[in-house]
C-alpha cells in the first residue's frame, strides 16, 4: 500500500473501492449492453434481408443463407436489405455478397 492508503481508515478504503468498482461495471455494462443490441439490429436485418428474398424469389439456397447470415456489419447488411429488394434475380443478390466477391 502507499502512504495514502495508510492514512485511509478500513470503511474509507472500501467504500473508495467500491465507488472504482462501481464506476469502471457501469462502463463495461453499457458495453455489453451497446454489443447486444448492435447484435439484434444485425440479426434483424439479417432475417429481413432472407425474407424479402423468399417472397420475391420462393427459395433462397443454403449458400445465400450462410452468406447473409455471415455479415456482421449492420451498414453492409442495411445496403444489402435495399439490394434484395431492387434485383432481378438471385444472381444479381449472390454478387454483391462480401464471400462472392473474393
Amino acid at each position: 500500500m502507499g502512504k495514502a492508503a495508510a492514512h485511509l481508515q478500513p470503511e474509507e478504503m472500501v467504500t473508495a473501492v467500491q465507488n472504482v468498482l462501481a464506476d469502471e461495471g457501469s462502463e463495461i455494462m453499457q458495453t455489453v449492453a451497446d454489443r447486444w443490441i448492435e447484435q439484434g439490429i444485425e440479426q434483424g436485418l439479417q432475417e429481413a434481408i432472407l425474407d424479402i428474398l423468399s417472397v420475391r424469389f420462393e427459395i433462397v439456397p443454403q449458400e445465400i443463407e450462410a452468406e447473409v447470415t455471415a455479415v456482421n456489419d449492420a451498414d453492409q447488411l442495411r445496403y444489402l436489405h435495399r439490394q434484395a429488394i431492387l434485383v432481378k434475380n438471385l444472381g444479381e443478390f449472390a454478387a454483391l455478397l462480401p464471400e462472392s466477391q473474393e
